[in-house]
């Protein structure tokens, strides 16, 4: 019989990983979306075409199957996750629905559309305004939320302010978008949409609250030897 040296909770590990893996999925999104649509349509000899002026506008390009792939994974982590109490859940449930609503309501087509692909696009718009703003206070309120019975640790202060800044960034990235899709014509930075911009940053904010919540930074030590007690603190990571 093989014997390990030390136990460790799979479902505490397992949930820290699916963490991280969505702060990377949101990180690399809109790298990934803007560098392999380019590298496609050059490959596939589509023609050099204007990039899309938001991220949802990749869903005319050949990544549509990895921007509806991404917003599906982030949508059922969110489904699943668990916090402190009743408004983790809703706030999770209201961002997976978002989520679902972005990938399976695709914004207003380059050429035009139908009056159906209208009203899809505005719906569109209000799911990822409330999305954004669902994110930012998951990453200002909820993820700086510890129980009373747990110390405030000198990682949990860092990982307080991490989220903070992440947070505001995400905030006032969404007031940016928010004009910016007002605008007629859209601004534009070089050669990517403003809003394309605003919601790359967003993105990125994102990804490294998430990614500082599975711990992949500012983790907090385990202890080299597992008591009952250990175990159960390493089970109140999940909600920490």
């Amino acid at each position: 019989m093989r014997v390990v040296s030390r136990a460790k909770d799979p479902r505490v590990r397992s949930y820290l990983e699916l963490r991280t893996a969505v702060g990377w999925i949101a990180l690399g999104l809109p790298w990934i979306l803007l560098f392999g649509s380019v590298l496609l349509s050059s490959w596939l000899r589509l023609g050099r075409r204007p990039l899309p002026t938001s991220l949802s506008g990749y869903y005319y390009t050949p990544m549509r199957n990895v921007l509806v792939g991404s917003l599906c994974a982030i949508g059922f982590f969110n489904l699943c996750a668990r916090g402190y109490e009743l408004r983790d859940e809703v706030a999770g449930f209201v961002s997976a629905v978002c989520a679902f609503g972005l990938a399976f309501c695709p914004t207003i087509p380059p050429w035009g559309g139908t009056p159906f692909q209208h009203t899809l696009s505005a719906a569109h718009n209000y799911l990822a305004e409330t999305f954004f703003t669902t994110l930012a206070f998951m990453c200002l309120v909820l993820f700086r939320t510890t129980a009373r019975d747990r110390p405030l640790t000198r990682n949990k202060r860092r990982r307080n302010s991490v989220y903070l800044a992440c947070g505001t960034v995400m905030a006032v990235c969404g007031v940016f978008d928010f004009f910016f899709h007002h605008m007629h014509p859209i601004p534009h930075i070089g050669p990517l949409g403003s809003i394309f911009c605003c919601e790359l940053v967003a993105l990125e904010a994102f990804g490294i609250a998430w990614l500082v919540k599975g711990k992949a930074f500012l983790g907090r030590k385990r202890p080299p030897r597992t008591t009952p007690q250990t175990q159960a603190s390493d089970r109140s990571l999940i909600a920490h």
